[in-house]
């Protein structure tokens, strides 16, 4: 009945605390829901004006909302998610702290859990279809305690223990029944296991705790993403999604770090935030070189003269093409003025702050150009947040045509760093839309038509054949 009965939680793994397999019969390809989960518990996140803008059950954008008349701090769409929310979400256990004081994200998110796992429905986990259920979808599972059991705490830090005091005190003053170290270790949890819920443009606009999701391990070569399927009056679901074909018996992961970022930024970015050390996923063992691979257009030594986004394009997929180690050509160069630069960045990010625009684009262009006189290399991960920055300036000031350049690094870069197996990702998928559409805007149509296509076979996979984000490509189309 649902593909998520052939995913099997193991804790034989010999370095891994657990491991979910894929022990369904048939291969699975690109593009498959192959788990989709309920939340614990969910809260938006940023400030007060911010959380307004969205209905706090729901997370549906509305241009009027209605303000809980007790705590006058969370809005909804309609009366029917202000009691669902009430009732189920657990507003009503802080509705009165919510009116004297602002509540830390973690401590609100626990009380939901704890007070949700308290009760006799959720000892034990459920599926349980949506009212608008699609035929091509595993029905969605609600977490109990079984799932709530497997997911990684950490270990005790009395560092840690120390600042989540004043926290864990106010989680036991509004569930009394509950324990200091069952508090405490809800917040570790929180730590290594939460997820960022974002919209189709990856922009994360609340937290949410997803146990069944939580228990599938990270790999720096993803076999599946994360996504989030949204509705008014519904919870966000966390759905994965296959990147690449799954294989029966193959291990589910995904991954916890942004990948465009070079091996030793993901290893150690894992070790702080995640407590992973080492990673020994099969891009960075050295026993798995081959899965460190990007195609390249010239010689491993070579410089790329001329940017060409089209080289990778996934409708050349089954083409003979030259591979190289992804960490021969992306790579921060040691000669680069690195002080230099990021004076220049921050001497941007006030400018925005002040809101001026072309002292902005100023300093981020300077950036680019000490990074580029002193490497003879375009695609670097710092060039790539370099001009992640300066695109959106350049947009904002009207430069169609410098926008347009960048945009084609932008592309180049997430190809590379990428790698050759990692042909379906929402980054690349989101660049490409706004590649194109530059193409346009300079006249040039069939680059653009070419650019869009590309960016179609990427978001049918990353988002869904029924996103808005498709489904507007079709009409260009």
């Amino acid at each position: 009945e649902s593909i998520q009965t052939n995913l099997t939680i193991t804790h034989n793994h010999p370095t891994k605390n657990h491991c979910v397999i894929y022990t369904g019969s048939n291969p699975l390809p690109a593009g498959t829901t192959i788990l989709s989960s309920y939340p614990l518990a969910t809260q938006l996140l940023g400030n007060t004006e911010t959380r307004s803008l969205r209905c706090s059950y729901c997370f549906q954008k509305q241009s009027k909302l209605l303000r809980c008349a007790q705590c006058q701090n969370v809005r909804y769409c309609n009366r029917t998610c202000q009691k669902k929310d009430w009732t189920e979400n657990g507003h009503k256990l802080i509705c009165k702290q919510l009116k004297r004081k602002e509540c830390a994200i973690d401590v609100i998110l626990a009380i939901q859990t704890l007070s949700k796992l308290s009760k006799e429905e959720y000892q034990h986990c459920q599926i349980q279809p949506l009212s608008k259920q699609s035929t091509t979808h595993p029905k969605p599972i609600i977490c109990g305690l079984s799932h709530w059991n497997s997911v990684y705490s950490g270990p005790s830090n009395s560092a840690e223990d120390t600042a989540h005091i004043n926290l864990v005190q106010e989680i036991i003053q509004t569930i009394p029944t509950c324990k200091q170290e069952e508090a405490r270790s809800t917040l570790r949890k929180f730590q290594y296991n939460n997820f960022s819920i974002f919209d189709e443009l990856h922009n994360s606009y609340a937290a949410g705790v997803y146990p069944w999701a939580a228990t599938v391990n990270h790999s720096c070569c993803p076999n599946v993403l994360v996504r989030f399927a949204t509705a008014q009056g519904e919870v966000p679901i966390l759905e994965f999604v296959s990147c690449k074909e799954i294989q029966p018996g193959d291990e589910i992961c995904h991954s916890y770090v942004d990948l465009t970022l070079e091996e030793m930024e993901r290893k150690a970015e894992l070790k702080d935030k995640y407590g992973i050390h080492p990673c020994d996923c099969i891009r960075c063992s050295s026993s798995s070189a081959e899965n460190a691979m990007a195609f390249w257009p010239c010689g491993e030594k070579e410089t790329i003269q001329t940017l060409d986004p089209f080289f990778w394009d996934i409708s050349r997929m089954n083409e003979k093409r030259q591979i190289v180690p992804i960490s021969q050509v992306y790579y921060t160069p040691s000669d680069i003025p690195l002080d230099d630069i990021h004076h220049c960045l921050e001497q941007a990010t006030f400018s925005f702050q002040k809101d001026d625009d072309a002292a902005e684009l100023s300093f981020l262009q300077q950036a680019l150009h000490l990074h580029d006189s002193k490497s003879s290399l375009p695609l670097s991960p710092f060039s790539y947040r370099i001009c992640c920055k300066l695109l959106s300036s350049l947009l904002v000031s009207g430069k169609i045509q410098e926008a347009l350049d960048i945009c084609i690094r932008i592309v180049c870069c997430l190809c590379v760093a990428l790698g050759k197996d990692m042909v379906y990702h929402p980054l690349l998928g989101l660049q490409l839309f706004t590649l194109a559409d530059l193409y346009e805007g300079c006249g040039r149509n069939e680059e653009a038509t070419s650019a869009y296509i590309w960016c179609r076979k990427i978001l049918r996979v990353t988002h869904g054949k029924e996103s808005e984000m498709v489904q507007r490509l079709n009409m260009i189309l």
